[in-house]
């Protein structure tokens, strides 16, 4: 495996983990507001 390979999984990995943290904490979040749009994205 070469170093550009270590690189560019290792960049993948970090913006997967990002894009899950995203979106899936946010839905968390948003349980704590009321119904309508509360502006607490």
């Amino acid at each position: 495996m070469t170093l550009q390979e270590i690189i560019t999984y290792a960049l993948v990995a970090v913006a997967v983990a990002y894009l899950i943290k995203k979106y899936f904490f946010k839905k968390k979040k948003k349980g704590n507001c009321a119904d309508d749009d509360c502006g607490c994205h």
